[in-house]
């Protein structure tokens, strides 16, 4: 099951509608009857505070939790991996890939370093300069390295 937090980070990147944000919340109410009451409003019909209503939830769980802390830190890079496998099975475009590492990139910048281990890696660099003609086969350094950046970024998950 997708952890509230990758939810919380793949809807703040418009990965994920409202619709399937409430579907995976019914899906955790079904599953837990102790899911908090803020849950119920996520679940109305089109809920414009959507983000906000999953943050409420995520700071009932972890009062620290904001889109930056070590917690979103670490979702965000288990989400980097799905999407970059989603990269490389040609299910998103380079495009698409990229531009959720600049958005990465922009959220993480200004927060203080908070692992050893920089789980964007060159990833920042290496889509410079993207646009809509590159593909897997286009751009075999970019699938190259994404491939190699996936792996270390999961050994260092298992390792927290």
């Amino acid at each position: 099951m997708k952890s509230l937090y990758q939810l919380i980070v793949e809807y703040s990147l418009g990965l994920k509608d409202p619709s399937s944000v409430q579907a995976c919340i019914l899906s955790w109410m079904n599953a837990d009857p102790c899911i908090p009451d803020l849950a119920y409003t996520v679940c109305g019909n089109d809920h414009p505070e959507t983000e906000k209503a999953l943050l409420s939830i995520a700071k009932y769980v972890d009062e620290g939790f904001t889109l930056t802390s070590l917690t979103a830190e670490q979702a965000s890079a288990e989400v980097l991996i799905s999407q970059g496998n989603l990269y490389l099975s040609g299910k998103i475009s380079a495009i698409e890939f990229c531009r959720i590492v600049q958005e990465f990139d922009t959220r993480f910048i200004d927060s203080t370093p908070n692992y050893s281990f920089n789980w964007l890696g060159d990833l920042y660099n290496q889509c410079d300069w993207c646009d809509d003609s590159w593909s897997l086969t286009s751009r075999p350094q970019l699938t190259s390295h994404i491939q190699e950046h996936l792996l270390e970024v999961e050994r260092w998950l298992k390792s927290l």
